[in-house]
């Protein structure tokens, strides 16, 4: 089965996973888990092979690519090759609602480089590869703006910080610094599309979208309208913000799970098959339901708690 998860960029066929799906589902996941988690374990490696005083790692992937999980589990790993770890995000560094910029459709730009506090990022990314220490501020989503507090972070002698966000492979937080020494770029994605007959492609993108469609729901009580609304701006987002940058990484890894959309499938059919056909975005759901519909179901209780999958349906042990 190695042969057939184990390709970066491939085409898969939606029959070809329902063939291992159906006999063989807990084998599939059971190996689907290993490699990931195999892929993040030769970056831990390679990061501290550096031998670095300190370390900081700049994760960033976009919406959907489970940019938080592999930060938390990278931090695993590297505590398990014997070093300590921290995970981090960038969105501590938004600025608060008042001080958002305003985007081109006039509403306050969350998606924007300049909704962080770019000098408050930079100080502390010197900080922290310089000195291994730094103040680390604290957002509080419910009220939309910063605490009044920052919490203090020491790293040990060759341990890594690792900081995760749709912006941390933009230039502007390092330009002008020489940050080289201890610095590595980590991209995180889906890099799989899957065809589902009658020309039809789950791309990549559409993957990630069935992630943020999930996750919405379960852990942001949105609705599935709401999360096409926003789908479109998040796209553009991520053409300007993310993608650009792409090549600046150290290294890569793609999220993609083999068995996922089968997962997905009863989730995204649900909040889909209730969305109104008269939208303008409705023929984009229907794509979605037309492709997710030729998926062979895998129940979600057999995916570990420790899968970066759990990010999206729930009970993840890195979050209870």
């Amino acid at each position: 089965m190695t042969n057939i998860l184990n390709e970066t960029g491939k085409l898969y066929n939606v029959s070809q996973i329902n063939i291992i799906a159906n006999g063989f589902s807990k084998e599939m996941i059971e190996e689907a888990e290993i490699l990931y988690k195999d892929k993040v374990k030769s970056t831990a490696i390679s990061i501290l092979e550096q031998k670095n005083d300190y370390n900081v790692v700049l994760l960033a992937g976009p919406s959907g690519s489970g940019k938080t999980t592999t930060s938390k589990i990278l931090c695993e790993t590297i505590k398990k090759l014997g070093e300590q770890a921290i995970a981090l995000s960038m969105d501590d560094f938004y600025m608060g609602f008042k001080r958002m910029p305003i985007g081109e459709n006039g509403k306050k730009d969350f998606e924007s480089v300049y909704a962080i506090d770019i000098p408050k990022f930079k100080n502390t990314l010197y900080e922290l590869l310089l000195n291994g220490s730094a103040e680390i501020p604290k957002y509080n989503f419910s009220k939309s703006e910063p605490f009044d507090f920052t919490n203090k972070v020491i790293l040990a002698k060759g341990s890594v910080a690792i900081i995760e966000g749709i912006h941390a492979f933009n230039p502007i937080f390092t330009e002008g610094e020489n940050l080289n020494n201890g610095l590595t770029k980590l991209y995180v994605s889906v890099e799989n599309s899957i065809s589902c007959g009658c020309n039809k492609i789950l791309k990549d993108s559409d993957i990630r979208f069935l992630r943020r469609l999930i996750r919405d729901k379960f852990f942001r009580n949105s609705s599935a309208e709401r999360t096409l609304d926003m789908w479109e701006d998040v796209v553009k987002g991520e053409n300007r913000n993310i993608f650009p940058y792409k090549q600046n990484g150290d290294y890569y890894i793609n999220s993609f799970h083999i068995y996922e959309v089968c997962v997905f499938k009863k989730y995204v059919i649900d909040l889909l098959s209730k969305v109104d056909k008269s939208r303008k975005d409705y023929s984009f759901a229907e794509h979605i339901l037309d492709c997710v519909s030729e998926f062979n179901d895998i129940n979600s209780e057999i995916v570990p708690l420790n899968s970066l999958v759990r990010e999206f349906i729930g009970n993840s042990s890195y979050y209870m």
